[in-house]
């Protein structure tokens, strides 16, 4: 076993702060560096890719104008052929038709 001297002792203590100071530096380089990296990196991002389904989603479930006019027409000339017919009567064709708008309105609110 050796003795160390004061001087000995200050100059290991010295030595160990200055090694644990670099590694510390090297950890923190290391962790910045590997987060630029995993940001830069091309690839899935769930936030930007939710966000385009969400806008692709809206888009695809939007009838266009001339679709929902041919509904219209549609449930319109159903309810004439149903009332003529004689299983509605004029009454609750209105009501009907009362129903869709009360919908449509709805919706473009």
């Amino acid at each position: 076993m050796t003795i160390k001297s004061g001087n000995d002792k200050e100059m290991t203590a010295s030595w160990i702060r200055a090694k644990a100071g670099t590694i510390a530096i090297v950890v923190l380089l290391v962790g910045v560096v590997t987060a630029a990296a995993v940001t830069a990196t091309p690839g899935s991002r769930p936030e930007v890719e939710d966000n385009e389904r969400t806008e692709a989603t809206e888009q695809a479930s939007k009838p266009s104008k001339a679709d929902l006019a041919e509904r219209k027409a549609a449930f319109l000339e159903d309810l004439t052929a149903k009332v003529k017919a004689g299983e509605l009567t004029r009454a609750e064709a209105g009501e009907m038709i009362a129903g869709l708008k009360a919908r449509i309105a709805e919706h473009a609110k």
